[in-house]
């Protein structure tokens, strides 16, 4: 290289060293100043330009920025018992499953004593079903105000859903604690006659459908708000178990509830046809909806670590303030 192309890239370097240090205050910085995690890795780019890559794994800063920073962090409302707020929203999640997995344990005992003469011994299973519900309920609790500026009407809501578990685990107990010992459930009763479905245990699981619909509708509002905190759960960038998916298992189990009472009303070869559409759907409908239950305990694990600590801002990551927008964009 000749001297004169050394001596103007030298002046250069100076050049844009001056220009660096003239940049006004509160203007964008090209150094992380503050911790950004790699978006790949979880290598800390603080320190690293922003068109630079991350040393351990390769990818471009500007990739991690864009998918770290959430444009929308200064709006989002701190939570002040952030550890209270994540464990209430996995203790819902986690209690809502465990109680239908434990279900299926119930009724997988049934069919085993059908096919085999032998029944599990599930007597725990129906307490612990009923204790899972109250802790998902105890969870639904911190969903009432998890931060300021929640309007009324949603906290109002969400208190409605959290007592709306007292009656759901009575409800439950009924059918899985009273009447299951008194007599197996129609839908493995020998025989299969539709005259011998149990209508008391219809009308109560009935009932508890119309609770569960009760509590996912005035969860919705809140539980809407913790999943905008997520940038990753707002923007669609991962599947999500919505709310809207978890009513509709719940209404095709009511579906096929009430079609299990218009069976024992009408006869015949209808009559036959009514009850095995009543049993396919309440065995689609509860899967659906345990599938829709898993999902939401995957969507709160998602959740806890913006539950836990502040999405970062741009502010986080560069020094200064965050500029402002130019040329009247909005």
């Amino acid at each position: 290289m000749s001297e004169t192309a050394r001596h103007e890239g030298v002046s250069g370097e100076r050049r844009g060293d001056a220009h660096v240090a003239e940049r006004p205050a509160g203007s964008l910085a090209l150094d992380l100043t503050g911790d950004l995690p790699c978006a790949s890795c979880g290598y800390n780019l603080r320190g690293l330009s922003v068109r630079g890559n991350c040393p351990e794994c390769g990818v471009l800063v500007r990739a991690t920025i864009l998918a770290r920073i959430d444009p929308r962090a200064t709006e989002i409302q701190p939570i002040p018992r952030p550890r209270l707020v994540a464990a209430g929203v996995m203790c819902w999640a986690l209690g809502g499953l465990t109680a239908a997995c434990l279900t299926w344990l119930i009724q997988g005992s049934h069919v085993a004593e059908l096919m085999r003469g032998a029944a599990w011994n599930v007597a725990w299973c129906r307490w612990a079903s009923v204790v899972a519900l109250l802790v998902s309920g105890l969870g639904a609790l911190t969903l009432a105000r998890p931060h300021a500026g929640i309007p009324v009407r949603n906290v109002v809501l969400a208190l409605i859903a959290a007592a709306a578990y007292v009656p759901l685990a009575g409800l439950h107990w009924l059918v899985v604690g009273v009447l299951d010992t008194i007599a197996p459930p129609p839908y493995f009763a020998r025989g299969g006659a539709v005259e011998e479905l149990a209508i008391d245990r219809l009308y109560l699981r009935l009932a508890m459908s119309g609770v569960m619909a009760v509590m996912v509708l005035c969860l919705r509002p809140n539980l809407r708000l913790l999943v905008a905190r997520s940038l990753v759960l707002r923007t669609g960038r991962v599947d999500r178990q919505t709310m809207y998916a978890v009513l509709a298992s719940v209404a095709v189990v009511a579906l096929g509830d009430a079609m299990g009472l218009l069976a024992g009303v009408l006869r015949g070869p209808i009559g036959d046809v009514t009850a095995v559409s009543s049993l396919f759907l309440v065995a689609v409908g509860s899967m659906l909806l345990t599938i829709g239950l898993a999902g939401l305990l995957i969507d709160s694990w998602r959740l806890l670590p913006v539950l836990l600590r502040r999405p970062l801002a741009l502010g986080d990551v560069f020094g200064g303030d965050e500029p402002e927008p130019t040329g009247g964009g909005r």
